[in-house]
């Protein structure tokens, strides 16, 4: 492979894990708490994942500034944005799928494929 070849690889992986990243530290204290609190999930629950949901992404976006601190400056925030646009439908579907929504509605696993 070309120089060129690796550095896109290289690149791209380095996207993907920042995507993932982003969308797994944003949406997972939401799936979290509608895994604990399904059917009782109100109004307090919704104040909590306000709040810790931005948090735990401002976390991680400062975790992944301080370990990529000694390399070159590259773009961090934009895929880890983007991971959480792309991913959000997934996340909000796994997390629906606790109260009887989501995956678990009639056709839930099957309107995936289409």
């Amino acid at each position: 492979m070309r120089t060129s070849e690796v550095m896109g690889k290289e690149m791209w992986t380095r996207v993907l894990k920042l995507m993932l990243v982003g969308a797994i530290t944003f949406w997972l204290p939401d799936t979290l708490l509608h895994a604990f609190r399904a059917y009782n999930f109100n109004s307090l629950d919704v104040r909590i994942i306000t709040a810790v949901m931005p948090l735990t992404l401002l976390c991680s976006y400062g975790a992944m500034k301080w370990v990529n601190k000694d390399s070159p400056p590259r773009r961090i925030g934009l895929p880890m944005l983007a991971g959480i646009w792309f991913l959000g439908g997934l996340f909000m579907a796994l997390g629906a799928s606790f109260s009887g929504g989501g995956f678990m509605m009639a056709g839930g696993i099957r309107s995936l494929a289409g």
